[in-house]
This record gives structure tokens, C-alpha cells and sequence, in this order.
């Protein structure tokens, strides 16, 4: 992201210098990860679980560094079945020939939870970032969510340092409801790989309860 106004980015491909203007959002274009199982760099993350993760990751970074930048996630469904190659893999869903067709891979259910969640924000910021462990916050009109996670592993960050609040609902990355004991014990919040959500305010669909529809 750039950060001053008359900051010259580099092309990556031509080497050409261009002045790029932090007044106005970027688009974040072909945003993905392949779910290909034979080594290809780091784009190739090998299963459904890291795709979800790093996809979830990689918007909640852009998000808290500049709100009204724009995502472009590639790819909607994977091309065909050649598990071990990586442009036929970056999809959310399953492609057409799969035994389910156009089935949700884990990243699908991920965003569309994300997109339940905050597709109404007003706001973004990440309001704790202290050994590895991180807290972004979601302002909506009737909601405030938080999506803690870890990139170092298993994680503690005491309660007070976060101050949720009492009434709070806890769901996983799939938008599953889940224990407050599941991340949260003796005041410490439990933070790992997989990120997960505190809820608080009216949810979608209404009420205070779990989110429909998940």
C-alpha cells in the first residue's frame, strides 16, 4: 500500500516508475490461492483449510490498512480436476466436473460469513497487534466484530487489553457458533492459525443469537 501521496510505485513486470495518489481506493486485482497439492511457490497452499485462512487473512490486512480498497478474490470455481495443477485450483468452489458440482470449498463458506458479517461496515481498524497475535475491528450500524487470530501459532492476549464487552457471540471462521470456553478461559483469549470471530449488537437476520443461514 502506498503510503504518501507523491510515493512512486515500480512495475513489476515493465520496471517503469509510476506516481500513484493514496487519496483514492486501489483495486487488489486476481486476490487468491491455489489449492493445488504439488509445489508451486507460496501461491500454492495445497488444501482447502490454508485457502480459506490466507484468503480471510489477506482481506482483513487490506481492509484495516486502507477501508475503501477493493478486492478482486480469483477464482469464483476451480477449472477441472487436475489436483496438481495450480491454475485449476484457485476457485471458492468445486468445479463443474466434481462429484458434487460447484460444491463450497472452505474458502467459500469463509467469505460468504465475512461478507454476512461486514459487508455493511462502516469501518475498519486493527486495534491490537502484539506478538503475532492480531484483533481487527468491524463498525456497523447495529454490530461491532472483531476477527482475532494468530500467525505464530497458539496465542494468549489477556481480555482486558481488548475489552469486547460481556454480551459477545464466538464463531468460527465458517460462521459456526462456538463456545466462549473454545477461545476464551481464566480472563486470556486463546488466539491460533484458524481466526475467529466476537460478535456483539444485532446480528444478520436479526436477534442476538447465531447468524442464520450458515
Amino acid at each position: 500500500h502506498v503510503t504518501q501521496e507523491d510515493e512512486p510505485v515500480t512495475g513489476f513486470l515493465t520496471g517503469n516508475t509510476y506516481q500513484m495518489d493514496d487519496t483514492v481506493p486501489f483495486w487488489h486485482t486476481e486476490t487468491g490461492y491455489s489449492t493445488a497439492v504439488e509445489g508451486c511457490g507460496t501461491i500454492c497452499v495445497g488444501n482447502e483449510y490454508d485457502q480459506a485462512i490466507n484468503l480471510l487473512a489477506y482481506y482483513n490486512s487490506i481492509k484495516a490498512n486502507n477501508f475503501d480498497d477493493k478486492i478482486w478474490f480469483y477464482d469464483f470455481a476451480d477449472d477441472g480436476l487436475r489436483i496438481n495443477e495450480k491454475e485449476y485450483n484457485f476457485g471458492i468452489l468445486h468445479s463443474h466436473e466434481y462429484s458434487v458440482p460447484y460444491a463450497a470449498k472452505y474458502a467459500y463458506l469463509t467469505l460468504s460469513f465475512l461478507n454476512k458479517l461486514v459487508a455493511a461496515a462502516t469501518d475498519c481498524e486493527e486495534i491490537f497487534s502484539e506478538n503475532y497475535s492480531f484483533v481487527t475491528k468491524y463498525t456497523c450500524a447495529d454490530r461491532t466484530a472483531y476477527l482475532l487470530r494468530s500467525t505464530a501459532g497458539a496465542q494468549t492476549v489477556t481480555a482486558s487489553a481488548l475489552d469486547l464487552g460481556d454480551d459477545v457471540t464466538y464463531y468460527d471462521m465458517l460462521g459456526n457458533e462456538i463456545p466462549e470456553t473454545s477461545v476464551k478461559q481464566g480472563g486470556e483469549y486463546y488466539l491460533d492459525k484458524e481466526p475467529f470471530w466476537a460478535v456483539t449488537g444485532t446480528l444478520p437476520g436479526g436477534g442476538s443469537g447465531a447468524a442464520d443461514g450458515t
